[in-house]
Parts: structure tokens; C-alpha cells; sequence
């Protein structure tokens, strides 16, 4: 037996507002298809998150349809669960609707679609475990994370390895592929006499600025993993930049003519100076700009600042607004306010005082 296995295509991310890198997460689908076929597997599976929302425009279903039936009639089973970012609806999946079949209808798979109540994934999966014979099921698909390969794990997506009772098919089972996590991580443990694979496929394509690194897709054949290599649709380029020095911008000039269009992401390390501002400015007739500030940790991480990343303590919005609000009149009485919101227990009634504070009743107007 053999497939390529795939997660986290995300049609129909709008990737910083941009529809031709959405029309990229298409033509990646078509390339793992061809894959597909020119390496004559039997099964194209996605583990989850092949669409990135529930509400998927007709345009798009009639693509990946158009897909499946050229999967199909070169001899490749297109097989599927769905992930969180479009969940199930009374049972049904926009997989199924383009055409998919599901991975538990193989009967040497077993795979669940994906639920906010992860005892129900587990249930399900163990149920497939117990009515198959044993010792053949092969693989387990799931979208969700696994503590044992991340274990920053979200309480609606945790998947113990413990919680599954794989006894059954200790003789058979090779390995257990999930999405969710975008970055490909992998680890063996031990099954029996014999090592068990634990695995993210990772994005299929680039849905943020931190998914460059493209291992490969899964191809597996006879229970061993071999990663295709294959290429982005257009170039993801990373500068540096800190202080005035704009020459890593100007090095770009090459790329002036590079068709498609490449994607420019800036770690800006420090401050945006008038000299970095204007070259940077000027790098959106080469390509697609991305701009983000980097603080350097005391561990020597990146921490990207962004008002996500920064509004996570009291102290970090002081900051913030400091920063937003400079020579502003008004700083000091919207920096308050803001703070009260974040820490109050009624952000409500926090609320309703400013209200009474901004736009005073008729009877309290003297």
C-alpha cells in the first residue's frame, strides 16, 4: 500500500490580504494531486483543515471537486476527515460535499473528523480500533494535538496517546498522522516489540511568516515515510533590518522582475526610521510586504510585536498604549480606561462609568 498524506491546505485563507496567495494555497492542492498520480499511489489524504473556514464559496467546491475527479480516474482513492476550521455540520463535511470519501471507510485506516469534545474523537477512533480484526489497522489519522509531540496542547484538542488502547494491532499498526500543527514534528515511541511514528504532516503551504521550512510531503509505502520534496508557488524572502541600514533592501532590486510577485517579509529590529520607512515603502513595486517588529527576548527568541503579542499582562499594555498614544492629550485618560478594562471583573460596568464620565446624563449637568 501506498499514499501521500497532507494536512492544512487552508483554501480560502486570505493570507495578508492578499487573493493571489490564496490562489497559491489552491495551486499547491493541485501539485500534491499530481504528486499523487504521478507517484501511483492508491490514497491522497488530507488530515484535516483542507478548507479554512465553514463557509467555502461554490467556486472553490467546484475546484477541489474537479480535483478529486482527476484523482479519481487515475486510479488514486481521495480520502479525508475534517479539521476545526470547518467542523462538521449534523455529521456532513465540505470534504465529503467535493467528493472526498472518508479515511475510516479503508479498512486499514482508522480517522475521525475533528470535535471541540475530544473524548468524542477518542471514542471513535477506539471504536474503529475494536471492530476491526486484529492486528490490521495500519494508520490512525487525527487533527488535533498530541502532548506527546506538542505540549502546549489546547484543553478542546488534546489527544493523549495514553488515552487510546492500541493493543489490538500492536503487530500492525505503523503510525499515527495528525494536522493542526503546522510545523512538521515527528517522534517514535514504543509499540509492543516495535516503534510506533507520531507525526504532524504540517502546512501544506504558507498561511503565516513562520511556515517557510517545506520538509516535504508525506509519502508512505509498506509502513515507510519518505518526504517529496516540492516547491512553494512563488519565493517567501526574510530580511533583517535595524537602524538605517537599508542595503539588505536594496539587494532586492534582483527580484524586481521575478514573476509571480514574491513575498517580502521584514523583521524590523528596533525602531522604523525615516531612511528604512521610505526603502521599504518602495519594496511594494518589487513584491508583497509584509513588515513585522521583532523584540529579541533574554533567551534569545524572536518575539514578534504585534497588538496580539503584546496585550498578554497589564504591564505590556501599559507599554503599548504608551507607545500609541504619545503626545496625545488624552493618553493618560484612555490608558486608564484600557487598563480597567483588561483587569476589572465587569468590563461592563467599567463601561457604563466611562459613558457616564464622556457623555454626562441631563441631570448630572449642572
Amino acid at each position: 500500500m501506498k499514499f501521500i498524506a497532507v494536512s492544512d491546505v487552508h483554501l480560502e485563507k486570505n493570507l495578508y490580504g492578499q487573493p493571489a496567495l490564496g490562489a497559491d494555497l489552491r495551486d499547491l492542492f493541485n501539485l500534491a494531486a499530481t504528486m499523487a498520480i504521478e507517484q501511483q499511489v492508491d490514497y491522497l489524504i488530507v488530515a484535516g483543515d483542507l478548507f479554512d473556514h465553514n463557509r467555502p464559496p461554490s467556486d472553490t467546491i467546484e475546484y477541489v471537486s474537479g480535483v478529486v475527479k482527476r484523482l479519481r480516474r487515475a486510479g488514486v482513492t481521495p480520502l479525508a476527515i475534517a479539521g476545526d476550521h470547518a467542523k462538521p455540520v449534523n455529521g456532513n463535511t465540505w470534504e465529503k460535499v467535493a467528493g472526498f470519501s472518508h479515511i475510516s471507510s479503508i479498512p486499514c485506516f482508522a480517522g475521525a473528523d475533528y470535535s471541540d469534545e475530544p473524548s468524542q474523537v477518542i471514542q471513535e477512533i477506539q471504536a474503529q480500533l475494536d471492530k476491526a480484526a486484529p492486528g490490521t489497522i495500519e494508520y490512525i489519522f487525527l487533527h488535533g494535538q498530541m502532548p506527546e509531540l506538542w505540549p502546549f496542547c489546547e484543553e478542546k484538542k488534546a489527544l493523549p496517546l495514553e488515552k487510546f488502547d492500541l493493543t489490538r494491532h500492536t503487530t500492525s499498526l505503523h503510525a499515527i498522522i495528525l494536522g493542526d500543527i503546522h510545523k512538521p514534528m515527528s517522534k517514535r515511541v514504543p509499540l509492543g516489540s516495535r516503534q510506533l511514528y507520531l507525526g504532524y504532516c504540517g502546512s501544506l503551504g504558507v498561511t503565516s511568516g513562520d511556515e517557510l521550512n517545506k520538509q516535504g510531503m508525506m509519502l508512505w509505502e509498506d509502513g515507510k515515510l519518505t518526504l517529496l520534496p516540492y516547491e512553494l508557488p512563488r519565493k517567501f524572502i526574510t530580511v533583517e533590518l535595524k537602524g538605517d541600514d537599508v542595503a539588505p533592501v536594496l539587494a532586492l532590486e534582483s527580484l524586481r522582475n521575478t514573476s509571480p510577485r514574491p513575498v517580502i517579509l521584514i523583521k524590523l529590529l528596533g525602531e522604523m526610521t525615516p531612511a528604512v520607512a521610505k526603502a521599504v515603502q518602495e519594496l511594494n513595486s518589487i513584491g508583497i510586504v509584509k513588515t513585522t517588529k521583532v523584540r529579541i527576548t533574554d533567551t534569545g527568541e524572536e518575539e514578534h510585536i504585534n497588538i496580539r503579542s503584546e496585550l498578554k499582562t497589564s504591564d505590556r499594555f501599559e507599554q503599548v498604549l504608551a507607545e500609541l498614544l504619545k503626545d496625545d492629550p488624552r493618553a493618560s485618560e484612555v490608558q486608564k480606561l484600557a487598563l480597567q478594562l483588561i483587569t476589572a471583573e465587569s468590563p461592563r460596568d467599567v463601561l457604563e462609568q466611562a459613558k457616564l464620565s464622556f457623555y454626562p446624563s441631563k441631570e448630572n449637568v449642572a
